[in-house]
C-alpha cells in the first residue's frame, strides 16, 4: 500500500474528545461510556500501535487517524521552535512507516524532540468520536477508550501479535504502573483509576 504523508496545519482541527487539562488517574475522556483497555506508552509509536489505530478507523469508517502532543503543547513548544505544530492527520490507509517515521523522525532539525522521545503526554483519536487513546510517559501508560460493543474490544485483546499487547485495568496497574510508582503512591493512584476506568457504561 502506498505511503500517504500525514497532513499538518492548514486549518485542520484535531477532534477534541478529552479534558486536556486533566492527567491520570483522573477521567481524561469527555465521555466515560464504553470500554477501557491499557497499553504501554513505549509501544505507542511503533507498527503495532499504528495497526491498532488503523483497525479502529476501519471499524468505524474513518478516513483519518489523528495524533498530537498535549505536553509539550503542540503550538507553544513545537510551532515556536520548529515552525509547525505537533499535530498530524494520517490517512487510515497509510502503511505503518508513515506513522512511525513521523513519530520518530520529526522534526528533522532536532530528532531528539521527536514525539516518540520528547512528548510527555500524547493523544490519538479518530474522526467519529467512537475511539480515542491517551498516553503519559511518566507512567509508561496509555488508555484506549472504545465506544462500541464488546466484540471489538475482545478482538483487540486477543490479537497482540497484530496490534499491541492490551491489558485490563488491574493487569495494567500490576504489570505496568507498579514499576513506575512507589507502593504508597501506587495504592492511591490505583484507587482513583478504579473510580475513573473500571466500570463499563453504555
Amino acid at each position: 500500500m502506498p505511503q500517504v504523508p500525514p497532513q499538518q496545519g492548514a486549518g485542520r482541527t484535531f477532534p477534541v474528545h478529552f479534558f486536556s487539562g486533566y492527567r491520570l488517574p483522573k477521567q481524561v475522556f469527555a465521555t466515560a461510556a464504553g470500554h477501557f483497555l491499557f497499553f504501554e506508552f513505549g509501544r505507542a509509536f511503533g507498527e503495532g500501535a499504528w495497526r491498532m489505530f488503523a483497525r479502529l478507523a476501519s471499524e468505524f469508517g474513518e478516513g483519518m487517524v489523528w495524533a498530537r502532543t498535549v505536553e509539550p503543547e503542540p503550538r507553544t513548544y513545537y510551532e515556536a521552535n520548529f515552525g509547525q505544530v505537533a499535530e498530524f492527520a494520517f490517512s487510515a490507509g497509510s502503511d505503518a512507516e508513515a506513522y512511525t517515521s513521523q513519530m520518530h523522525n520529526w522534526p528533522a532539525a532536532s530528532i531528539a524532540d521527536a514525539i516518540a522521545y520528547r512528548a510527555d503526554v500524547v493523544a490519538w483519536v479518530g474522526t467519529s468520536g467512537r475511539w480515542a487513546a491517551w498516553g503519559e510517559r511518566e507512567l509508561n501508560l496509555c488508555v484506549l477508550h472504545v465506544v462500541t460493543h464488546e466484540r471489538l474490544a475482545k478482538e483487540l485483546v486477543l490479537m497482540p501479535d497484530d496490534f499491541v499487547p492490551l491489558f485490563a485495568l488491574e493487569d495494567a496497574l500490576s504489570n505496568v504502573v507498579s514499576s513506575e510508582l512507589e507502593a504508597q503512591e501506587l495504592a492511591a493512584f490505583a484507587s482513583k483509576m478504579r473510580e475513573s476506568y473500571s466500570v463499563t457504561r453504555g
